[in-house]
């Protein structure tokens, strides 16, 4: 049975996810902001936490595919497609926020870039550890586990740093205008609560 020890260490990488969400942003009517080169901090950040969530959601959906078998083979399969898919949404995330215009505070192109760096980053580290897992031998279920548990910490350890990343971005770039968008969109808040 080599679900249960490495399916557990699975939703850790989606309580990461969701630990990324409650520092940061997110995008949303990509149609809208790809006609300017910057929007109101309002507009910026109701995007970036409408396409943070979207990137969260699927994730968490990408997460419930996982099976419970005793088939190790099948259960290699189950980890490298939910791999798979995270990568894929992680680097449409990243396409939605480096199309994005940034924020019209000072700094705002290298806030925009500085958030889709640290998602590139974290998209890297999910590619990572799906590379790994076609390493992964079946022949022991035991052994499967513990080195499946040990890819996905490093994948959850990459969204970590991609967190790591947003809050150095707020440090980074104090901006009070920016600050009153986040608190007052309701996609961020949704994001938190």
């Amino acid at each position: 049975m080599a679900a249960p020890g490495w399916k557990r260490a699975a939703a850790c990488v989606a309580a990461a996810v969701m630990f990324v969400a409650a520092c940061g942003s997110d995008g949303g009517d990509e149609a809208a902001l790809a006609e300017t080169d910057t929007v109101s901090a309002a507009e910026w950040a109701t995007a970036t936490c409408t396409s943070l969530g979207e990137w969260i959601a699927g994730i968490q959906e990408s997460l419930e595919g996982l099976g419970t078998t005793a088939d190790l083979e099948e259960a290699k399969e189950s980890l490298a497609g939910f791999l798979g898919d995270a990568v894929e949404r992680t680097d449409a995330l990243v396409a939605e926020l480096a199309d994005a215009p940034g924020p019209d505070v000072a700094g705002g192109s290298e806030i925009a870039e500085s958030l889709a760096a640290a998602f590139t980053d974290a998209a890297a580290a999910l590619a990572d550890a799906g590379e790994q897992v076609s390493a992964l031998s079946t022949e022991d279920p035991a052994v499967l586990d513990l080195e499946a548990q040990a890819i996905v910490t490093s994948a959850s350890e990459g969204i970590e740093a991609a967190r790591a990343a947003i809050e150095a971005v707020g440090e980074d770039f104090d901006d009070p205008d920016l600050t009153e968008a986040f608190e007052g969109a309701e996609a961020c808040q949704a994001l938190i609560t």
